[in-house]
């Protein structure tokens, strides 16, 4: 059991996190689609763009391309400033 083998398994479970988020982008786009108020589909959209940056996280992980940490930061942010902006249209009705 040398170094190979904890690759093999470092890369398998990377894997299957991934294909978790992605169950987990699924269930959470249905509170996009579905969601009762705007602020469900806005909470539903944030909790997408999360775990679309925590794939890229960690498939930079699996191949080591640091590029892609610089991608899923930048994502990160204007994921945060698109939820303000949002949020402050729902609150007032209009941007200013």
């Amino acid at each position: 059991m040398g170094k190979g083998h904890k690759g093999v398994v470092f890369m398998t479970s990377v894997a299957t996190l991934s294909l978790i988020f992605v169950l987990f982008i699924v269930i959470s786009s249905y509170r996009i689609v579905v969601g009762p108020s705007p602020y469900d589909r806005l909470l539903g959209l944030n909790v997408v763009s999360v775990l679309i940056s925590v794939i890229f996280i960690t498939f930079s992980m699996e191949t080591e391309m640091g590029f892609l940490l610089d991608i899923a930061l930048v994502f990160i942010v204007l994921n945060f400033v698109a939820t303000l902006g949002f949020a402050k249209y729902l609150e007032r009705g209009e941007f200013r």
